[in-house]
């Protein structure tokens, strides 16, 4: 089975994050996206892999998935589970923390006052506010940074990131293979078998899917916002996809 690539809208920048609480076997496919994800687990256990490397979570334990990593959840019992969708433009100081590097761990356990802030801003309350979000975010992503040691990121880690930003920034161009390689510094032939690693897919194929993805993404927009600028609105769907 090949991953599968998400395409989000977040919309607003300072509205950029998105929570869902989860209380079920939570098992997702192996998959990648444009934002940064942190899964905090609160019961039951389940397996997380990222980048291939597996872990098993325990409650009060989260994860961090970076942007374009690409990992999946398996689980035998039921969990319960808070998690978080980000854009690098809504916690810019973290994102400024992890740009170009690496975690050697990506599962770490949460601090006391971390699990009491998720509580209290998040879990217990019937009205969640951004600066609720952004609280609890800023002392659990504190846990993650002070117990992971961050190393640069090696040039080939750095792939899937530099072709899916790529294939955004000429989308209304006719994409090459020869061209996607020269701009990452690679051989085309070396490009498509990372390209077959990474999707399972050769790079037609791939490049096909993604543009099915972004004209539905498109088409959303459209339809959200009946606007007939197509310029203008290719523009701003970009915009959305690199924030």
């Amino acid at each position: 089975m090949g991953i599968r690539i998400q395409v989000e809208n977040f919309g607003d920048k300072e509205r950029s994050i998105r929570y869902s609480f989860v209380d079920k076997y939570y098992t997702y496919a192996l998959h990648m996206h444009q934002f940064i994800e942190l899964f905090v687990l609160l019961e039951g256990e389940l397996e997380i892999t990222v980048d291939g490397k597996s872990e098993i979570m325990k409650p009060g334990q989260g994860a961090v998935i970076l942007p374009y990593q690409s990992h999946k959840y398996y689980s035998k019992v039921k969990n319960k589970a808070a998690i978080f969708l980000f854009s690098q433009a809504s916690m810019p100081d973290f994102y400024r923390a992890i740009h170009g590097k690496l975690a050697d761990e990506f599962v770490f356990s949460l601090e006391e006052s971390s699990l009491d802030s998720l509580q209290k801003r998040i879990l217990n309350s019937k009205s969640i506010s951004m600066y609720d979000l952004k609280g609890a975010l800023y002392y659990i992503l504190g846990d993650f940074l002070k117990q992971s040691t961050l190393v640069s990121a090696p040039k080939k880690a750095n792939l899937p990131s530099g072709i899916m930003n790529y294939i955004i920034d000429h989308i209304a161009e006719n994409i090459s293979l020869v061209a996607l390689a020269k701009s990452l510094g690679y051989t085309p032939h070396y490009l498509s078998g990372v390209i077959n690693n990474l999707f399972n897919m050769n790079f037609s194929k791939f490049l096909c899917i993604y543009y099915i993805i972004f004209t539905e993404f498109v088409n959303r927009i459209i339809h959200r916002f009946l606007c007939l600028d197509t310029q203008k609105l290719l523009k701003n769907c970009i915009y959305v996809l690199k924030n």
